[in-house]
């Protein structure tokens, strides 16, 4: 069954599959024709999975799912999915994944952590960003924390991060849950009931 995930259209080792999360697997299917093509238990104590597999190399994928399970890299091999590192600690929830300048940016046990996909190696922590769902931008990195609702421009690269640029969202209701969203160098946040649109670039 369906446990809120986005299917990804990927291409694995030369092959256009549609990779998903169901309630206790993550899944691969033939783009063509539907058919499985291999599969991975993955289980939490919700079934609950709202972060897309992330493709971080020609065969492999970041998955990660909170309330208890963490991150885990799969590779995939013809019928096969190998696990070739796990990390509970970070327990994304719904913040959202990224694959960027070599490296795979994740939210998890409290903090936003850069990881090496070759080894899970955590290669730093993004200083103040906590429980925090986030965007790659040509400006930067934006982040927008769930718990204070501090919001972050940060340049980030593969060994090291600088933070530009701060700011605490004071309008709305209720948690801070939604995701930043930039369309033609307009940011968009939402708390609630409450949105509000910022420019963003050079300037």
């Amino acid at each position: 069954r369906s446990a809120y995930c986005s299917p990804a259209l990927l291409t694995l080792n030369g092959r256009r599959q549609v990779v998903t999360m169901l309630e206790d697997h993550v899944v691969g299917l033939d783009a063509q024709s539907g058919q499985p093509l291999w599969k991975h238990a993955h289980r939490n104590r919700h079934a609950v999975h709202p972060n897309t597999p992330v493709l971080c190399g020609k065969d492999r994928l970041f998955i990660s799912s909170g309330y208890g399970h963490g991150a885990e890299i799969l590779e995939i091999a013809g019928g096969t999915a190998k696990r070739v590192w796990a990390d509970k600690s970070s327990d994304n929830h719904f913040q959202g994944v990224a694959f960027y300048k070599g490296r795979i940016f994740s939210s998890g046990g409290g903090r936003l952590t850069c990881f090496d996909p070759a080894d899970g190696r955590a290669v730093y922590h993004v200083e103040g960003a906590k429980k925090t769902s986030f965007c790659i931008t040509p400006a930067g990195m934006i982040t927008y924390d769930e718990r204070g609702g501090t919001v972050m421009l940060v340049e980030v690269g593969a060994d090291s991060h600088r933070v530009v640029a701060s700011f605490k969202i004071d309008y709305g209701n209720g948690p801070h849950w939604s995701s930043p969203v930039v369309s033609d160098g307009v940011l968009y946040l939402r708390r609630g009931t409450g949105i509000a649109a910022f420019a963003v670039g050079a300037q």
